[in-house]
């Protein structure tokens, strides 16, 4: 879920050992750090006597940044998190180099700041960029654990950048500059004037209808395909966030946001019983989970007694013993985001959804456990395109992949009756990382773990 610095260049490793730590406050806590995503911002250019205006202009930041939709709807998913990192000097680095510094540029300016953030970065005035190893230490000793790191720098001049960090200046448009590199860091969104044409979620060289990646919202909505100023490549909207500041993110956009959102955390924080294998006797038994809800709250529940529906629309269960027919169950909630900022679910007909599974053994009979006919074996492990199954099964089997937060990629039903048989399951779709293969069948769950690579 984080963003480890471990994976981070080796040569870096003496820096960070010698890093120094600093003061860290929490500005928006909606819960525990390991259940939210955490935006962990640093200062540069702020002396120590101007701790008080950072602390300011961060919460200025924080209190601005989650009034922009979709973070609106989803400010219980995150915490913010502030570093003071004390520099000698004030403001950043001018150099005065660019090709576009106009003919009133701001003064050529060598300022010590902890950070070095500096302006004309790649020859482009107002892309201002930390460009000191200290920025990695400071993360490392700090606040290792953060998803998304974000630097504001003490400068009335114009300027950001995206990238491994979304930084910002302190002019009169850094909230709004802010939020426009957090689309590209914490989204991978692309700017959606013309630059490049690098694949992005909302930029791309391909304007067939039938199969850009935004096609599920050319329909019901103000999403096109709209070509940059006479380039062979396309954005989904004439005037979105990721195009001009003071603007919405356009429906593609949000999507994308979201998407990045629950690729990091489950809307299930916790559940209740904690154990994974509930031995069921006569007294009822409460189930219950402990949601981070959106705002407006578009989550569904279902309650799930093996594949049968038993309730919906509650976060508690009660499981009585008049429901239970065999001597094991697999009870699951799934928890699915109706929203209708992401049509997902148009294309993998999943959607946004999670589940917690229990298995209930039920003790209330004195009936035997029947033996299942059930061996299968998975291969490759590591995989790369597809995943290869040979399975001999006495009755109904069927699959689902899951991620890491529990989110249900992938499932088909896979026979009806006794079998044995090898099939394939198509993972090329699937981004690099850890997953979950649950074979099922009426009596049982096999899971079992593999690496896309």
């Amino acid at each position: 879920m984080k963003a480890y610095l471990s994976l981070i260049c080796l040569f870096l490793v003496v820096n960070v050992l010698i890093a120094q730590t600093f003061p860290v406050s929490k500005i928006m806590n909606n819960g525990p750090d390991d259940k939210r995503i955490n935006f962990v911002l640093m200062g540069d250019g702020y002396q120590t006597a101007e701790m008080k205006k950072y602390k300011d202009d961060a919460q200025a930041l924080s209190n601005y940044f989650f009034t922009k939709s979709p973070f609106k709807e989803y400010r219980n998913f995150f915490n913010f998190h502030i570093i003071e990192v004390p520099s000698k000097e004030s403001g950043a680095d001018h150099p005065g180099n660019a090709s576009d510094e106009g003919s009133n540029p701001p003064p050529i300016k060598n300022v010590d700041t902890y950070l070095g953030s500096t302006f004309d970065f790649a020859g482009i005035h107002r892309l201002l960029v930390p460009t000191s190893p200290n920025t990695i230490n400071v993360l490392a000793s700090n606040f290792p654990d953060y998803d998304q790191a974000l630097v504001l720098v003490n400068s009335n001049i114009y300027g950001g950048s995206g990238g491994f960090l979304a930084t910002a200046s302190t002019d009169l448009s850094s909230s709004e500059v802010m939020i426009h590199e957090v689309g590209h860091s914490f989204a991978n969104l692309g700017d959606e004037y013309w630059f490049n044409c690098e694949e992005r979620p909302n930029r791309t060289a391909m304007n067939d209808p039938a199969s850009i990646k935004w096609k599920n919202w050319l329909v019901n909505s103000d999403i096109g395909i709209h070509n940059m100023e006479g380039n062979n490549c396309y954005r989904p909207h004439n005037d979105c966030e990721m195009r001009y500041l003071n603007r919405e993110f356009c429906s593609v956009c949000k999507e994308a946001i979201v998407t990045q959102i629950y690729r990091l955390i489950s809307p299930i924080e916790s559940s209740l019983p904690k154990p994974n294998i509930i031995n069921f006797t006569n007294n009822p038994i409460e189930f219950t989970l402990n949601l981070v809800l959106p705002q407006p709250n578009t989550l569904k529940i279902e309650w799930k007694l093996d594949e049968t529906l038993v309730s919906t629309g509650n976060a508690q269960f009660t499981l009585n013993k008049n429901i239970l027919t065999n001597e094991k169950h697999t009870l699951t909630a799934v928890v699915t985001d109706t929203t209708s900022l992401s049509r997902t679910h148009l294309s993998t007909g999943k959607g946004l959804s999670f589940q917690r599974s229990w298995t209930i053994n039920n003790e209330s009979t004195v009936a035997t456990i029947p033996i299942e006919n059930f061996s299968y074996n998975v291969y490759p492990n590591p995989a790369y395109d597809e995943l290869n199954i040979d399975v001999n099964v006495s009755g109904k089997l069927s699959y689902s992949i899951s991620n890491a937060t529990g989110q249900i990629l992938k499932n088909a039903n896979i026979s009806e009756g006794a079998v044995e048989k090898s099939f394939q399951i198509d993972i090329k779709d699937l981004p690099k990382g850890w997953y979950q293969l649950n074979l099922k069948t009426p009596l049982y769950n096999k899971n079992v773990g593999f690496i896309k690579l």
